[in-house]
């Protein structure tokens, strides 16, 4: 057949267009979508990490010391699944004591990692100002590599 093309062909052929489209930074993309949440939530200071089984890795923002990293695992321990929200309290060494903070996480679209972003500042706003906006946005990280 004369100018028919066959599934295997057509396959190829968008796999050899999405190949030679142009990839925005990943780093850059999480970076921009994590200042989005930062000013959606008035935080002073956000953090991104990706989770699986129990370890998380920092992404983009501010790195976390260890010690505020364990109320985040026991946090992500007691989640049923989807995109969720819980508010928690961390203290730092040396900081001014306990302060309230965000906690959102959404399972990836592959894999058994979760996206997970860390809010914390004292004009924080009320998780049931703005949740829906910040899932919408944290939605936006799954797809990257």
């Amino acid at each position: 057949m004369t100018g028919s093309v066959t599934r295997r062909e057509s396959g190829e052929l968008l796999a050899a267009f999405e190949g030679a489209l142009p990839r925005p930074q990943s780093a850059t993309t999480a970076r921009l979508v994590l200042d989005v949440m930062r000013n959606v939530s008035r935080a002073a200071t956000a953090s991104y990490y990706r989770e699986a089984a129990g370890r998380l890795r920092w992404v983009a923002g501010q790195p976390l010391r260890e010690t505020a990293l364990r109320p985040i695992r026991a946090a992500l321990r007691h989640d049923r699944g989807g995109a969720r929200v819980s508010s928690i309290w961390i203290a730092e060494p040396g900081g001014d004591g306990w302060e309230r903070s965000w906690l959102l996480w959404s399972d990836r679209p592959h894999g058994a990692e979760r996206d997970v972003v860390y809010m914390q500042g004292p004009a924080l706003r009320p998780p049931g100002e703005c949740a829906q906006q910040l899932q919408r946005l944290i939605a936006l990280l799954g797809p990257l590599p």
